[in-house]
């Protein structure tokens, strides 16, 4: 329900099959973030809870962040800027772990992160609530901290750590097959149908209701 009004979600489609072309059960040992660098995606956190953690961090992406972030950051993080889709998913696929501080009404790199086999810790509001399974869940593919700070982050990189066994690369292949391309064209599909037969049902039966008073 919004706004007390029944809805139907359909989740946006994502290319599930792009990125699990790069799914790899094999990590190394960092930690990637894809974002732009503006304030509202809390990348600040990220880097100082991987520099107190002393993992390294490589952050993809730019803004008008990038150099107060640079400036400020530890030697274990690096800055990547901009790189295309290839070579993201390249860094993504081998990371331990993709890091998402933000809050995102849907949020689709960590489903793109999950489709590579690689888990996401990330702030447990919004979308990710609905795209990432917690530790909580029988097949988990993701750890949440509940508050948007560095330190609320660290511990979920700690806990991260210590049930890393229990996250499954082939459960989160599993879960963003829920939200691919094809599941998507489908619904659509079905959602347009369905209210176009309705509409056309409701107009047949104010015909008959306006010829026969």
């Amino acid at each position: 329900h919004r706004h007390g009004v029944e809805c139907e979600v359909i989740y946006p489609p994502v290319d599930v099959d792009y990125y699990g072309q790069a799914y790899s059960e094999e990590k190394e040992d960092y930690y990637v973030i894809v974002s732009r660098l503006e304030p509202y995606k809390r990348v600040d956190i990220a880097i100082e809870a991987a520099g107190r953690l002393g993992k390294t961090l490589y952050v993809i992406g730019d803004g008008s962040l990038r150099r107060p972030l640079e400036q400020r950051a530890p030697s274990c993080v690096r800055f990547l800027s901009y790189q295309n889709s290839e070579q993201i998913r390249h860094y993504v696929s081998r990371a331990r772990a993709f890091l998402f501080p933000s809050r995102e009404d849907f949020g689709i790199a960590p489903l793109e992160s999950q489709a590579c086999g690689t888990p996401v810790v990330a702030f447990g509001q919004g979308g990710a609530l609905e795209t990432i399974q917690g530790l909580e869940h029988k097949d988990p593919t993701g750890v949440f901290f509940p508050l948007q700070s560095a330190e609320s982050l660290l511990e979920a990189l700690q806990i991260f750590e210590s049930h890393r066994s229990k996250l499954s690369p082939r459960a989160m292949r599993h879960n963003v097959e829920r939200f691919s391309v094809a599941r998507f064209g489908h619904e659509i599909k079905a959602c347009v149908e369905r209210h176009w037969e309705e509409f056309c049902g409701n107009r047949s039966r104010h015909q008959n209701f306006v010829a026969h008073p």
